[in-house]
């Protein structure tokens, strides 16, 4: 077997040689010392631990405060079940105790465990969930740690309560939500006073080949508060709001003057009283067959109006407005304050905006002087004056505004130099060659036979080209569909290579003796030796030739090949021929699926097409250009644009009309030289409900119109009506309205269980100290300069006493500082696969030597619940922290 030659070894082992053979042949009283490239020495020490100072400790805590909670059989065998309380202090203060009437309680749960698909398609067995609804006889904080007892008290309250019926529990994707109003109809009172501290179980048996045997709830100490418990709620109360009343609704307007009335159509409003244009007015005459504006504002971007509805000096009625009373109020209003606001003119004139050129008056403007000037709009369609959608590309006939002629193709499939498989283009998996094995010749020069003539010494399989996909060239990865392939499949395999240090791992020099089990040495693979997991030819799959066992010393140049890759890996790969897969030029071609966005070929592209003047962001001699000027506005929009506006004189009058008054006449000063605008009428049409409001005008110049928006200030009622409210709360304030338990009592061991082990448990708040020899006093020198990557805190497991969930668990390294409290230093995921650990700690050793950690008095390790809470780690006590540094 031909075994790996040193360029490989050489970059594959880099990191194993910086991170593993370092720190394997270190050594505490003689440093190694260690030369990479680059001229700079570094050496290293390692740092075993002191069995006689490390220990684990039990805490006083439990899974209380665990952001997790169980039901089910634990994977430990243990059955366990939540228990969730409310708080009813804390749900007291809600508006929900002095509500009116309630009309859902429901707790809500949410789960991390997935229970449904689609929230029909159950993934759990919902004949296993059980739910008690239980009294219980004392007041339960998440800080207990329970006992035999507790449980004992609480299995009681169980035996005393019935079970929630199944119909009133719904499961959906990922919650469970029970109707306790339905089971108890005067659940809210109990929560809501103290005459009883209520709380929910949980709990779910299931059979032993049920694929989930346990369900994972968020708890209320989740860090994402909503996804704990929650209360869901409908309930009304009655409430005291003040609310605000239209006193009018209008229902009609019309012109009054008789020269308005005969005008072809107006005025326009806005009716919808929801609307902030409500009440808005166009005075113009624009040919709707509908007076009601329904999508406010009205927008004067394309409006050209030519009629003129005020005359230079017309002083007359403008229109009338007749509004009806808002019969809601009718009896609580006396009077009616109008304003007239948001008043626009719109001037009557050739050029509104004054910049029309004129060789004698004006001669500096820009519009209609029939020369194009920087910044007119233009069409940039090239000197064709043709868009590409009217294009033919005929010579003679160029343009075609009816599209009959027209070629213009931008969904065409053939010529997009992209591969429309989904559409049906056939490509040929043929690798970035574009070439079948049968034509492929081996060849530098010439690697294809053109012209569809086979290789005449090509044979079925052969590979000439070399570019064949073969993630796995000699066939020997380990996977569902190859069980005796050898390469990855996590055990050493006779024939692969190990590293004869011994069942340890380490070599001899690291403690000066070889090991006392005489596995070091023996030619023989023992259980805790370095191995290379590439199979029984020793090679990776970069490396490998193809011929078996065969490997090469540098990366194989095709690995992994794109031919058959079953992947699009270019142009050579097909030939761009449309869906139909018939080029041009070939019979049965159908044009109408060739892609062209630009049949005449004019279109500006810098690289492609530096001549072409479509699209080129610049007017060129030829194109169309409008003779607008610079503020590209036709004269007959100019009118309607916010700089021709003209200001109008409103009078600022409060128009305040007694409702028991028949009409109301105003006339103010006018102002003979400006437009002005005013209320001259308002009158109660015959004591009726219904009201007319004249609005005139005096004008000193024409107007093509007016807009302007009727106001007024309306009625502000206190009213008491039920208001439904329909809350899902997890807390109230700062408040927790929950509390919860996974129902297990804590383990307490042994001080003999817990001598000479090194273990870290969440669930029995067990965590390990650990102490290193002389680790203090290297730390004091303060010349040393520590490498994050290569100085490591590692670790092997106990496999046989450790049991890991499948999602993990994380493993923090902390200090306790000088009040006493554990300060997360750095964490580490744990997988259940693994074995060994390292945790890189250069950091954390610089930190300890500059002070911006106190003094060091060794470091501990720890779990929290935020993954599987019911995870045991057990560490081997060969414990050392190796360390690279430089001076």
């Amino acid at each position: 077997m031909n075994f790996l030659t040193p360029p490989f070894i050489g970059r594959r082992l880099h990191s194993l040689l910086l991170g593993g053979l370092v720190l394997f042949l270190s050594c505490q009283s003689d440093p190694i010392v260690f030369n990479p490239p680059g001229g700079y020495e570094y050496k290293t020490k390692s740092f075993p631990l002191n069995n006689e100072t490390s220990e684990t400790v039990q805490g006083e805590l439990h899974t209380g405060t665990s952001p997790r909670l169980y039901s089910g059989i634990l994977s430990n065998g243990d059955i366990v079940s939540t228990l969730i309380r409310l708080i009813p202090e804390v749900l007291d203060s809600h508006q929900v105790c002095s509500s009116d009437s309630v009309s859902k309680v429901n707790f809500k749960i949410n789960s991390k465990t997935q229970l449904a698909v689609e929230d029909t398609n159950l993934l759990i067995d919902a004949d296993a969930i059980t739910i008690n609804l239980i009294s219980l006889n004392e007041i339960w904080d998440e800080d207990v740690v329970l006992d035999s007892l507790n449980l004992a008290i609480i299995s009681a309250s169980m035996d005393a309560s019935t079970l929630i019926p199944d119909s009133l529990i719904s499961i959906t994707n990922q919650s469970l939500e029970i109707q306790l109003l339905n089971y108890d109809s005067g659940i809210l009172s109990k929560f809501c006073g103290t005459e009883e501290k209520l709380g929910v179980i949980v709990s779910y048996i299931t059979s032993e080949d049920d694929p989930v045997r346990f369900i994972e709830f968020y708890s209320s100490n989740s860090s994402e508060v909503g996804l704990g418990p929650r209360l869901s709620l409908e309930y009304t109360v009655e409430e005291e709001a003040s609310r605000n009343y239209s006193r009018y609704l209008i229902n009609q307007v019309f012109w009054s003057d008789e020269l308005m009335g005969t005008l072809n159509s107006g005025p326009y409003y806005v009716e919808d009283s929801l609307s902030g244009y409500w009440g808005t007015f166009y005075a113009l005459s624009l040919d709707l067959g509908n007076q009601i504006i329904t999508n406010p504002p009205l927008v004067y971007d394309s409006i050209t109006v030519q009629t003129d509805i005020i005359f230079a000096g017309q002083n007359s009625t403008l229109l009338t407005i007749k509004l009806d009373l808002n019969p809601e109020i009718i009896n609580d209003i006396d009077s009616i304050s109008f304003l007239i606001l948001n008043a626009v003119a719109f001037i009557s004139d050739l050029d509104p905006a004054g910049d029309n050129w004129n060789v004698e008056t004006n001669p500096d403007s820009t519009e209609g002087n029939s020369t194009y000037n920087e910044g007119e709009l233009f069409n940039d369609y090239g000197v064709d004056n043709c868009p590409d959608e009217w294009e033919t590309g005929d010579a003679d006939i160029p343009c075609d505004s009816t599209l009959t002629l027209s070629i213009y193709n931008p969904t065409g499939t053939e010529g997009n130099n992209n591969l429309d498989e989904d559409e049906g283009e056939q490509w040929w998996d043929w690798g970035i060659d574009g070439c079948p094995d049968s034509l492929e010749t081996g060849l530098d020069e010439n690697p294809c036979l053109e012209g569809g003539s086979l290789n005449p010494d090509y044979l079925e399989g052969m590979d000439l080209n070399g570019d064949n996909y073969k993630p796995d060239p000699h066939n020997d990865n380990y996977g569902s569909d190859n069980l005796t392939g050898t390469e990855g499949n996590e055990k050493w395999d006779s024939g692969e290579h190990f590293f004869d240090w011994g069942s340890d791992g380490l070599h001899h020099t690291l403690l000066g003796y070889s090991d006392a089990d005489s596995t070091e040495g023996n030619n023989i693979y023992d259980i805790g030796e370095v191995w290379w997991d590439y199979g029984t030819d020793g090679c990776e799959d970069e490396f490998e030739s193809g011929i078996e066992s065969h490997c090469l010393s540098t990366e194989n140049p095709v690995y992994p090949g794109t031919e058959g890759n079953n992947e699009f890996d270019g142009a050579l790969e097909f030939e761009d021929c449309g869906i139909d897969n018939i080029c041009n030029g070939e019979n049965g071609d159908d044009p109408n699926d060739n892609y062209n966005l630009d049949p005449n070929n004019d279109n500006y592209n810098s690289s492609d097409n530096p001549t072409g003047t479509e699209l080129n962001f610049k007017f060129d001699e030829g194109e169309y250009w409008f003779d607008w000027g610079l503020d590209g506005i036709q004269d007959s929009l100019e009118a309607f644009q916010a700089l021709s506006d003209i200001p109008i004189e409103q009078y600022d009058i409060n128009y305040i009309f007694d409702l028991s008054m028949g009409e109301l006449l105003s006339a103010p000063d006018l102002i003979t030289d400006t437009v002005s605008l005013w209320i001259s009428k308002i009158e109660r049409i015959d004591n009726s409900n219904s009201m007319e409001i004249e609005v005139s005008v005096q004008s000193n110049v024409a107007l093509k119109g007016l807009q302007f928006q009727l106001s007024h200030i309306p009625f502000t009622k206190v009213d008491t009506t039920l208001e439904t409210y329909t809350p899902s709360i997890a807390q109230l304030g700062e408040n927790k309205l929950f509390e919860d338990f996974t129902l297990l009592p804590k383990r307490n061991y042994s001080d003999e269980e817990l001598d000479e082990q090194l273990l870290i448990e969440y669930s029995n708040d067990l965590s390990t100290f650990l102490d290193f020899d002389s680790l203090n006093l290297f730390l004091e020198n303060e010349e040393y300069i520590f490498s994050h990557e290569y100085s490591n805190l590692v670790f092997y497991i106990d496999i046989t006493t450790t049991d890991i969930h499948e999602d993990g668990m994380w493993v923090y390294v902390t200090h306790e500082d000088d009040s006493g409290e554990d300060k997360i230093l750095i964490s580490k995921k744990v997988t259940s696969l693994s074995d060994s650990v390292e945790i890189a700690i250069g950091h954390i050793l610089r930190d300890y030597q500059s002070g911006s950690i106190t003094s060091y008095n060794g470091l501990k390790l720890k779990t929290d619940g935020n993954l599987y809470n019911y995870s045991k780690l057990s560490i081997k006590n060969n414990l050392r922290i190796d360390v690279m540094y430089s001076q």
